[in-house]
């Protein structure tokens, strides 16, 4: 059986970098998805997209340097 568990909306910034918002809203999976019904927001921190950090979005404050990071990944080739 199969599930839906989470849905990823990419976001792009005025600066370049990539975001995704992450939600689990399966009736309306990811057409929506924003800052406000998300539950978590990967961030890309380079222009490279080597290096992200995942924030907890379910904390009310709206700065990302006051929500909770949850993981941060890193690719290196």
């Amino acid at each position: 059986m199969k599930s839906l568990l989470l849905t990823a909306r990419k976001h792009l910034t005025i600066i370049g970098h990539a975001e995704y918002f992450i939600g689990i809203n399966v009736d309306n999976p990811s057409k929506n998805l924003n800052e406000e019904n998300s539950i978590a927001k990967l961030s890309g921190i380079n222009i490279a997209a080597s290096e992200y950090i995942l924030y907890d979005h379910q904390n009310s404050s709206t700065n990302d340097q006051n929500k909770p990071q949850l993981a941060a990944i890193v690719y290196v080739s």
